[in-house]
């Protein structure tokens, strides 16, 4: 199974192997696999869960899986309950990818079942709050996503950790209302580029961007949906970019005149987004993953549509048809903590 980048790596591979050069084992089987050392588990368990969410994020579903199945074996035998959960909540955002939202639910509630009583600093790292709201607002169970973002704020407050607080921003930002939502993506936007955290960041703009399209701001929602799926194809995440492409082409209104940028597609906003802010063709295809030739097919296109001949002009007319709203974000620091 391939995960990241050209390498194979085999659950059972990792599964057996060791951090400590020392104390590498050869078994044949789990149930023959002798005692192991804590050091030993959690540097396994820690590496079946990296892959595992790498795996979760690109939609590779059975590789993800059987991760997690070796993950959970080492977690439950050693009584690691915090790596058990987390776990769960990768499987969870495995099944918000694949739109299976109910599935997602069902892991987030084992994952609090499981931590239910644990220690604090069992579960301080454990980050997938944003994930359950988005599933539950999904599945418009709004009180539900409301209580968790609640409790997602508090943990930020105790634990003063930036995931933490990223983590809350992001929930804030899916349960509020029309007036407040984009002073609330914005913060979380930040939240996750001080973090960093590419994939989560392009997530945090890919919810942005659908929100933006439901008010009908489809000039703003393809910023912030151009950004994500760039992303998201850089990092291979197939389902997210899946979603944030059939968004793009959701906000198209095809019209016949000239000027407009709704009778764009969503590839040639892209296109023209990334020329507009200063980009060459040849970055802008590098991005894209596409040839340069067909990102000046897309330019082309675009300029004919928008009527107009450079890119000063293509500036313009961008900036004229988008409605007021800050798009350069500030780099302030997303917490007052240290």
């Amino acid at each position: 199974m391939t995960v990241a980048g050209n390498s194979s790596v085999s659950a059972s591979a990792i599964f057996y192997s060791c951090a400590d050069n020392h104390s590498r084992r050869t078994v044949d089987s789990p149930r023959n696999q002798r005692p192991i050392d804590a050091y030993d588990g959690r540097d396994r368990v820690g590496r079946l869960l990296c892959l595992a969410r790498i795996s979760a994020e690109r939609g590779l579903e059975r590789d993800c899986r059987e991760y997690v199945s070796w993950a959970r074996y080492i977690a439950n035998a050693c009584g690691w309950v915090g790596l058990e959960a987390r776990a769960c909540g990768v499987l969870g955002l495995l099944e918000v990818g694949l739109g299976k939202f109910a599935a997602a639910v069902e892991q987030f509630d084992s994952c609090a079942r499981m931590l239910a009583g644990a220690e604090r600093e069992d579960s301080d790292e454990l980050v997938w709050a944003a994930d359950q709201v988005e599933a539950l607002i999904a599945l418009a169970r709004y009180p539900r996503a409301a209580e968790v973002c609640r409790s997602e704020q508090v943990r930020a407050e105790r634990t003063r950790s930036r995931l933490v607080y990223a983590s809350a921003a992001r929930c804030r930002a899916l349960v509020a209302d029309t007036e407040s939502f984009v002073m609330e993506f914005e913060a979380t936007v930040r939240a996750y580029r001080s973090v960093p955290d590419d994939f989560e960041l392009a997530r945090a703009q890919l919810c942005f961007g659908e929100r933006l399209r439901r008010e009908r701001r489809s000039v703003d929602a393809r910023a912030q949906l151009g950004s994500a799926l760039s992303t998201f194809e850089r990092l291979a995440a197939v389902p997210w970019a899946e979603r944030a492409r059939r968004e793009l082409e959701a906000t198209v209104r095809h019209r016949n005149c000239a000027g407009d940028p709704d009778a764009l597609t969503g590839r040639e906003m892209q296109v023209a987004m990334m020329m507009a802010d200063g980009a060459t063709v040849r970055e802008a295809a590098n991005r894209l993953f596409i040839s340069a030739k067909t990102v000046e097919a897309h330019l082309s296109r675009a300029y004919r549509k928008l009527g107009v001949r450079n890119r000063a002009q293509l500036v313009r007319a961008l900036t004229a048809s988008a409605r007021p709203m800050r798009t350069q974000l500030e780099p302030e620091p997303v917490t007052r903590w240290p």
